[in-house]
């Protein structure tokens, strides 16, 4: 056959398969798999001369492969579920089918390596179909706490807003983020009138100087503090945190609310007495509550807590009094106020204590002689011109992980490292930064993930024995 009638008789197949997205676009899949055999098998008959040469198979598959070029790369439409694209698919797996039908047997190497290659082909495409009417995709929004049985499906690359029930009961136990892990940088500030401008940042080396001061190393300590977590409506809070129902705090709580800053969220909190705060750098116990300034001379009448604060520099009593000034400690501010509204009283049952320990770090450096002591984060150390501060570097996010509780057995699942159970696949899937208690899960089923697993080392094993057949031949 010419090879201009092999060229329109695809054409004629490709244009039948976009005629079959468009007519059938809206009915199911059992639908759809029945109208394509049907015009897979009329097409066969038709031209099963053509479908069974080698070439016809080479055509096949240099236009899915630019088909799946053009949406990986220059497109975002999704092609992989569309009626012509599994037509055009099928129609490669039937001509690599009838390829093998002209075969006649042999125990050559060559026959050998061309039919194990070839079976491959089909084997996989036996896995994809499997998993085309087997396969099972759902999405399990997850709170700290909270155990659950019904997921939201995935249906063609898309999230159904409708939940269906789930064979398991999975439970997210626990939730963190991790990030790299980077040296703070020295900022060197000249004065300039008034102000002070930044001159440069360095990533210190021990011995060495920078502007007048000499890099002694770090210093760091660390310190185990109690944290008291509160169930909420949906996983479990820090106690005090407002939750979705309101606020939640315990018998003990002092009249209050304490507002932790970062600048880029607000955390609240009922303080209660030996409460501990927990920051990256920095933690704030609150040791009591006061309706003066203690040591103010004269007395001042005015609610205040008393903390305890944690830092690279050691261990200080501050007063937080009531109002909006507030106390800084590097990038968090904290605010007291008297007010609050409706408070839910937990019971003893439901008060979490979860144990923390919090490493501090600080930088030793000899300037003009003069040991200095720098807290990432805390204030500059100011010498004639010249100010020195230890900054923070930029957080980058390494990897985040959740601890799943699923029909009792606990897995780790983290990115790039799923956990498998009961014929599912538990994939990390997102999370919410602006809520630490929240993570998504991707749960998959896919029946024909072994058959799969065979077609594709089958097609490994058909390769290497081209291979050497191929070497045979060029000796």
């Amino acid at each position: 056959m010419s090879v201009k009638k092999r060229v329109v008789f695809l054409l004629i197949m490709a244009l039948a398969g976009l005629l079959g997205e468009f007519l059938l676009g809206n009915l199911s899949l059992n639908h759809k798999f029945l109208a394509g055999a049907i015009l897979l098998l009329v097409f066969f008959t038709a031209g099963r001369k053509v479908l069974s040469q080698y070439q016809t198979a080479a055509l096949l598959f240099a236009a899915l492969s630019l088909a799946v070029a053009y949406s990986t790369f220059l497109s975002h439409s999704e092609i992989y579920y569309s009626f012509w694209f599994n037509f055009l698919l099928s129609s490669l797996f039937l001509s690599v089918a009838s390829c093998l039908l002209t075969l006649k047997p042999s125990t050559s190497l060559h026959y050998l390596s061309f039919l194990v290659f070839h079976i491959s082909v089909l084997v996989v495409a036996l896995g994809f179909v499997i998993n085309a009417f087997g396969e099972r995709r759902c999405y399990l929004p997850l709170h700290r706490g909270e155990e659950l049985h019904r997921c939201l499906p995935i249906v063609h690359g898309k999230l159904l807003r409708r939940d269906e029930a789930f064979p398991m009961a999975v439970k997210l136990q626990d939730f963190r983020v991790d990030y790299y892990s980077r040296a703070p940088v020295l900022g060197v500030f000249l004065r300039q009138g008034e102000k002070f401008n930044m001159v440069k940042g360095f990533e210190l080396r021990k011995g060495r100087r920078y502007f007048g001061a000499r890099f002694l190393g770090f210093q760091q300590e660390s310190r185990r503090f109690e944290e008291k977590w509160g169930k909420g409506a949906v996983g479990a809070y820090p106690l005090g945190r407002i939750s979705p129902s309101g606020w939640v705090y315990s018998l003990d709580a002092f009249p209050g609310m304490l507002a932790v800053v970062d600048g880029k969220r607000t955390l609240y909190y009922l303080p209660e007495k030996e409460q501990a705060v927990v920051l990256p750098d920095f933690a704030f116990v609150i040791k009591g509550f006061s309706d003066e300034i203690p040591g103010h001379n004269p007395p001042v009448k005015i609610p205040v807590l008393v903390l305890e604060v944690y830092s690279g520099y050691g261990t200080a009593e501050a007063y937080l009094a009531e109002g909006d000034r507030g106390l800084r400690f590097g990038p968090y501010s904290l605010y007291f106020s008297t007010s609050q509204v409706s408070p839910r009283v937990l019971r003893p049952e439901e008060v979490l204590v979860k144990e923390r320990e919090l490493k501090f770090l600080r930088g030793i450096f000899d300037i003009r002689g003069r040991r200095v002591v720098l807290v990432p984060g805390g204030e500059p150390f100011v010498d004639g011109k010249f100010a020195y501060r230890l900054m923070r570097p930029p957080v980058q996010e390494k990897e985040y992980a959740s601890l799943l509780l699923v029909d009792g057995r606990e897995f780790r699942v983290r990115v790039n490292s799923p956990a498998k159970h009961g014929g599912y696949t538990f994939y990390q899937s997102d999370y919410d930064p602006s809520d630490p208690d929240f993570s998504g899960i991707m749960a998959v089923r896919e029946p024909g993930e072994l058959v799969l697993y065979l077609g594709f080392s089958l097609m490994a094993l058909g390769a290497l024995l081209t291979l050497a057949y191929r070497r045979r031949t060029w000796r």
